[in-house]
């Protein structure tokens, strides 16, 4: 090999060391820059998991752990993020909830009371509600509102407004004991009498038995009407003198019926000397009334003689209740007999009777 070939082969082995040596630069430099998931290129340019890689969490690994973090929580599956969550994920719609997801990426809807007004507590589904009161008799009334305790306060068969097993007369409305006799009107066995008071104890009171002083049911009813008193006559009515009365046409004491229609024939001399120009009435009813039936009479009699007759026709009506009824006389002095028919306050005479029967 001559000197100029020497020298020619020389300068062709330093080029190539010099190639190589660029190369392996530009390479070493390249690997420091490489991000880690390029670190991670196959030849065919796919990613190959070193398993060497803990600067980023796993955050799609399940850990196969169902044990809960928050125990007492709502949980809601969240939407699915791909293992993230945000709260407005979680929104359940309810006022009182605390909305949030955890780590695990399931939704958390926890309640808290103190969202809620004084005297309510949350309810994780349907939101602030009243707190429970205690309710002993089970009537679905709190105890502090209940009316009746220790009974059903809906039940109030009369609607009087007082539960049943509170009421005395729970089947009649007020005022649910008419007579005042303590019984209630639904077991009332005389409603117009006193049910307390049965002489007899037959069981029916007496303001209701026909019979009260004789127990057996075959008891006859006394005739009031058996024997009619004598009412002497002529009697004087004040300075008026009354001869004669007939009832009916006959004597003055009769028996009628209850309501009966009876006409009544008075004769009488009237006479007022110690006022001879006063307008006198001759009023005629019966003495058991506040009112009196009718005027036999009504003018100026004057000084007149006891001798002048005036006989006065009418009809009275019998009372409704058996038994025997007075009729009597007073004088009034009034400009007209009166249309309210009140007794005039002056002596009264009996004149009559009528005896009233079934």
């Amino acid at each position: 090999m001559t000197g100029r070939h020497a020298r020619r082969e020389a300068r062709r082995g330093r080029y190539v060391y010099n190639a190589w040596g660029v190369a392996l630069t530009l390479l070493v430099g390249c690997s420091l820059s490489i991000s880690p998931d390029e670190s991670r290129l196959g030849p065919d340019g796919g990613v190959v998991d070193t398993g060497t890689d803990t600067n980023r969490p796993d955050t799609s690994r399940d850990t196969g752990s169902s044990e809960d973090t928050n125990p007492g929580e709502d949980t809601n599956p969240g939407e699915d993020t791909g293992g993230m969550c945000r709260p407005s994920d979680c929104d359940d719609g309810i006022d009182c909830t605390e909305d949030s997801c955890d780590r695990s990426g399931r939704c958390r809807n926890q309640p808290l009371d103190e969202r809620c007004p004084a005297g309510q507590e949350c309810n994780r589904r349907m939101g602030c509600e009243p707190l429970p009161c205690p309710d002993e008799d089970g009537d679905e009334v709190c105890d502090a509102d209940d009316v009746c305790p220790g009974s059903d306060d809906r039940i109030d068969s009369d609607r009087d407004g007082r539960p049943d097993g509170c009421d005395r007369c729970p089947a009649d409305a007020p005022p649910e004991d008419a007579d005042g006799d303590g019984v209630c009107d639904s077991d009332d066995v005389c409603p117009t009498g006193d049910d307390r008071v049965d002489g007899d104890r037959d069981g029916t009171p007496d303001a209701c038995d026909r019979c009260p002083a004789d127990p057996s049911p075959d008891c006859v009813t006394p005739d009031p009407c058996a024997t009619l008193p004598e009412i002497p006559l002529p009697a004087m009515v004040g300075e008026f003198r009354v001869t004669s009365v007939q009832l009916n046409g006959g004597r003055n004491v009769v028996r009628a019926r209850p309501g009966e229609t009876v006409g009544a024939r008075i004769a009488f001399s009237p006479r007022d000397c110690a006022c001879p120009r006063c307008i006198d009435q001759l009023q005629i009813g019966f003495e058991s009334e506040d009112r009196f039936e009718y005027c036999a009479y009504s003018a100026v009699p004057g000084c007149s003689p006891a001798s002048r007759l005036v006989i006065a026709d009418n009809r009275i009506e019998a009372p409704m209740e058996p038994g025997l009824h007075y009729i009597e006389g007073r004088i009034g002095q009034e400009f007209f007999c009166s249309l309210a028919r009140t007794w005039w306050d002056s002596p009264p005479t009996r004149l009559g009777a009528i005896c009233v029967s079934e």
